[in-house]
């Protein structure tokens, strides 16, 4: 039986191939100088060299793979208890208007409209509901290579969806030019080095019968923008798809077979963001060249208004978001077909 120490020495190797395994890593527990990169970030135009920093691109709209009209049975399900649930939250929960303590309202809310959709939604129209499993900040971990350099992420998304099968693709995998110009990441990105030990963790152990992420939802107080709350989901799912990815033994350098997806809920408690992602390659090398990552962002809203003289108004459109996301069902594995054509090496 090989021991853990040549199971970790022939992941990194790969296939032999100079050009795509990473040289860097050749045994367990080795300590290297690696760049910290922080989900959330204040730093200028941190959409766009967050997307460079993960090689992706962001495309405009929404995946056309949402059907609304199934959605419509869902949020008239939804819109009468969660009128009652804002109002409960306001009432007794931390008063959302405070910055610092807002995180109570906005995991109550998110609480009761999982428990709502759960309640009142036909298990026989969603069965992937009834073997589905609800994480509360679990640690992810992920590391990779871009421009030559090795970076970390570590992240806690405040809830995390996870069922058997993986979720379809959201789009055909595409090459793309992204921007040539490479960010400096003391100058440019803000990030520092530390000596640490690389870590991969998915946020679930070996074995889970549930292991492929489906939605996460992230209560985001810090980011102030639209550019920093792009930038938060994006690494947030990038390093969600490439901790997964590797657990499953892809390797750094390759295209996957078959793209990994994950969607993403923003919330401050009020105000939502909806974002996909879509992971196509660990190829994060060359800097500009071959096949990208793809992420998709909507337009932030209000998911109610507070109006002192009518009461509070729920946003039908937010609302239909979410319904969306949550109904989204998994593809079984049988029904997922090659999707890369690309020479660069894919998955066995």
């Amino acid at each position: 039986m090989s021991s853990i120490r040549e199971i970790v020495i022939r992941q990194f190797k790969g296939k032999g191939k100079g050009k795509t395994a990473l040289k860097h890593l050749t045994a367990i527990n080795t300590m290297k100088h690696a760049f910290m990169v922080n989900p959330t970030t204040q730093v200028l135009n941190c959409d766009s060299k967050y997307l460079w920093l993960t090689k992706s691109v962001l495309l405009e709209g929404m995946p056309q793979v949402y059907d609304k009209e199934s959605a419509e049975a869902t949020v008239n399900r939804l819109s009468s208890h969660l009128h009652k649930s804002i109002l409960h939250n306001k009432q007794y929960q931390i008063d959302p208007k405070q910055r610092s303590k807002a995180e109570f309202f906005a995991q109550g809310l998110l609480q009761d409209i999982l428990r709502i959709f759960w309640s009142l939604n036909p298990l026989d129209q969603h069965p992937y509901m009834t073997k589905a499993s609800l994480a509360y900040r679990p640690s992810v971990a992920a590391y990779w290579t871009r421009g030559n350099e090795i970076f970390q992420i570590e992240d806690h998304p405040s809830y995390v969806l996870r069922c058997k099968y993986p979720l379809g693709k959201f789009a055909e995998p595409m090459k793309d030019e992204i921007n040539p110009t490479s960010y400096l990441p003391v100058g440019d990105l803000g990030l520092f080095k530390r000596q640490i030990h690389l870590i991969n963790f998915p946020g679930y152990k070996i074995g889970n019968p549930l292991p492929y992420i489906h939605t996460q939802i992230i209560i985001d107080r810090k980011s102030c923008t639209r550019e920093q709350t792009i930038a938060r989901g994006v690494m947030s799912a990038f390093a969600q798809l490439v901790s997964h990815a590797m657990h499953k033994d892809y390797k750094l350098g390759q295209a996957l077979e078959h793209p990994l997806c994950c969607q993403s809920i923003i919330t401050n408690g009020q105000q939502f963001t909806f974002m996909c992602y879509q992971l196509n390659t660990l190829n994060t090398n060359p800097s500009w060249k071959g096949l990208v990552n793809m992420a998709w962002a909507s337009d932030s809203m209000n998911l109610f208004y507070d109006n002192s003289d009518e009461g509070i108004s729920i946003n039908d459109e937010c609302l239909q978001y979410i319904s969306q996301f949550l109904i989204n069902k998994p593809v079984p594995f049988k029904k997922l077909k090659k999707s890369v054509a690309s020479p660069e090496i894919a998955v066995e």
